[in-house]
């Protein structure tokens, strides 16, 4: 979750280990942006990591399935209701990872 996200996601396309060695999705990012955009969720592409737990499950995760794997931040549930839950679920159901 990221508590500055207001009614969209936001896509991490990579990353960063402490040392600065970065890990990159092979998966096609711009596919899912495309897929929650056509669900009517705003979505963002980061290339940027954060130096929190997330980036560290994010590393790890990528090690572990060579780079295939997404980590999407979602708003907090104080910017996220109902309908904007529902667009995210069917955005998600409408994505193919192979």
């Amino acid at each position: 979750m990221d508590k500055g996200l207001k009614g969209a996601v936001r896509i991490e396309k990579a990353a960063e280990s402490e040392n600065g060695m970065r890990l990159l999705s092979v998966l096609d990012l711009e596919g899912i942006a495309k897929r929650f955009a056509t669900a009517g969720v705003a979505s963002c592409l980061s290339d940027r990591p954060t130096h929190y737990l997330c980036n560290e499950a994010y590393w790890h995760a990528l090690q572990k399935f060579g780079g295939k794997a997404v980590l999407i931040h979602i708003p907090t549930i104080k910017y996220a209701d109902a309908a904007f839950i529902g667009r995210v679920k069917r955005a998600l159901d409408q994505i193919s990872i192979r």
